[in-house]
């Protein structure tokens, strides 16, 4: 009967292995996911920043131009963010360890979280730009560059608010 009863526990125990692998493999494809997604957004972003910049940089003049002209430098580096981000996203860290799970969820968290104080830097620095132009030699430039910044960072720190969001709920 004791021989039983050990061995009833060791398959019990073996089989919550197994199901907690399972659910860990889950969880770090899930996290793949919420970042491919989210990767594809921002790609999606810069490339409408891109070629949004590029035709208004053309088409417009004064303010107008510097504002499509930062929205398409803007673009630029996003997309030289996200593409690495999708594709590294598409590497799912599905035999990652319980330990190594964790730690790259807080980093992931962690990640966003500062990126969402840089965004408001970025507003910040916007809003300099705005006020720069009531007295600068070049009202135009600074006016439109000032509402591109302030309006690229907005867009991130929605970006970021909301990955570090979802990242937050799925790490719970």
């Amino acid at each position: 009967m004791r021989t039983s009863f050990v061995l009833l526990l060791v398959l019990l125990s073996v089989a919550g292995v197994s199901v907690a692998q399972v659910n860990l493999a889950d969880f770090n494809r899930e996290k793949a996911v919420i970042n491919k997604n989210g990767f594809l957004v921002l790609g999606s972003w810069s490339a409408a920043n891109i070629i949004s910049g590029a035709i208004g940089q053309s088409a417009a003049a004064g303010e107008a131009k510097y504002f499509h002209r930062m929205n398409l430098i803007w673009g630029s580096v996003n997309l030289l963010i996200a593409l690495p981000g999708y594709l590294g996203a598409r590497r799912s860290l599905a035999e990652a360890s319980l330990g190594e799970s964790i730690r790259e969820q807080y980093k992931q968290e962690k990640i966003f979280a500062f990126n969402a104080g840089l965004d408001i830097a970025y507003m910040a620095a916007g809003a300099w730009w705005l006020q720069k132009a009531n007295t600068s030699g070049h009202a135009d430039r600074d006016r439109g560059y000032g509402k591109s910044v302030l309006m690229q960072g907005g867009a991130l720190l929605l970006f970021d608010a909301i990955m570090f969001t979802t990242h937050n709920r799925h790490g719970k």
